[in-house]
């Protein structure tokens, strides 16, 4: 990721769509990115709704009636998110599927990121991923920005905390090499993660309870690799910290988030122990369930068996 040039913005015009569209459009603005605002029309009804009119009227009938009130909305919810409307380019993708629609658009217009809101669910403290959100994350073979707005927080406050995890792997130093070039965007600190995951040894080392036990001084030599991963970054140098903690991955970065006021989260879908595709119950999809800011997920680094 050298830079964007060109941003999506998926909206189902929710109020979820508007942090997505409102965080696109600043980090559009502060690189020049040209900025797609795009909704997905339905073709194949799946809502209960379209297919009973299906029943009465013809479907181009149908179709036109979608596309007419799909582009009234559109021009409301780009008001409404405070948007100058000739700032964008509005669009209309039909699909049978939103987030594959969402994808397949972005592939065909060399798309550099896609942005998505994520639903709160009523009667539970806590956000939950959406669907959508969830699919694009998982199909997206670009960086996908999963926006969020912070309870409580400003809304056009900038970026001014990022927080990366780093498990030493191909993938998440390419999350890092990610963070660093948004921290530079933003004039942002970094805080970069390492946790030390707790794995069950065998029961006959009663003794060994802790990775510590086993390397007595395993985090300050993972505190030294990270040290030596940032020094090979490219580019201008980023105010950060480096934090060394023991945990299960995900808790110990959502506590991070809270506990340092951070931003913005930046992880890829795979580390060391997962599959290459986004799957459920991986420690990105619970970060990005859990999360209480925006996720910038980055897409697995390319091998030469996955790239054939």
């Amino acid at each position: 990721m050298d830079s964007f040039g060109r941003i999506l913005v998926g909206t189902d015009f929710s109020d979820s769509s508007h942090a997505a569209l409102r965080q696109a459009a600043s980090l559009g603005q502060t690189c020049g990115a040209e900025t797609h605002v795009a909704h997905v029309i339905d073709t194949l009804g799946e809502n209960p709704l379209v297919e009973a009119y299906r029943v009465a009227i013809n479907d181009r009938i149908l179709i036109d009636a979608l596309v007419q009130e799909s582009s009234r909305l559109m021009k409301t919810f780009i008001n409404r998110s405070g948007i100058d409307e000739g700032a964008v380019k509005s669009v209309q993708v039909r699909g049978p599927r939103p987030a594959h629609a969402l994808v397949d658009y972005a592939r065909k217009e060399e798309m550099d990121l896609i942005a998505v809101g994520t639903h709160g669910r009523s009667g539970l403290k806590r956000l939950l991923l959406g669907s959508v959100a969830r699919a694009v994350v998982a199909e997206s073979d670009i960086p996908v920005l999963v926006a969020r707005e912070r309870i409580g927080s400003d809304t056009d406050q900038p970026v001014q905390r990022i927080l990366v995890p780093l498990d030493l792997s191909d993938n998440s130093v390419s999350g890092l090499r990610a963070a660093h070039k948004l921290a530079t965007l933003f004039r942002a600190q970094l805080e970069i993660v390492n946790v030390l995951e707790r794995f069950a040894f065998p029961v006959s080392l009663t003794t060994i309870k802790t990775l510590r036990d086993l390397v007595p001084d395993v985090e300050e030599r993972v505190h030294q690799m990270v040290v030596d991963l940032v020094k090979d970054l490219r580019g201008p140098y980023i105010p950060h910290r480096i934090h060394v903690r023991e945990g299960i991955p995900a808790p110990v970065i959502l506590d991070f988030v809270n506990e340092l006021g951070c931003d913005l989260i930046v992880m890829t879908k795979r580390g060391l122990s997962a599959s290459e595709r986004f799957v459920v119950g991986s420690t990105t999809e619970k970060v990005l369930q859990g999360a209480s800011c925006s996720v910038y997920v980055e897409p697995p680094v390319s091998t030469p068996a996955s790239a054939a």
